[in-house]
């Protein structure tokens, strides 16, 4: 298999682009599933973790 190329170089800022799922969570009897982000926030020089809540079913995208 042949690897594709970037339509773009990597750049340093872009790191600052990166999310992480730190946890998810299921409530199967509220149909819903939850995910904790982290991102980068550098106005701040630090992290920001968010909730993100999604239908169970797949159904239509969370945030």
């Amino acid at each position: 298999m042949k690897a594709e190329r970037m339509s773009q170089s990597f750049e340093a800022a872009d790191l600052l682009l990166h999310r992480h799922v730190t946890d998810i969570s299921c409530s199967w009897d509220e149909g819903l599933a939850a995910c904790c982000v982290e991102s980068v926030n550098e106005a701040k020089d630090s992290t920001t973790s968010a909730i993100w809540i999604y239908p169970a079913n797949g159904d239509a995208p969370g945030r």
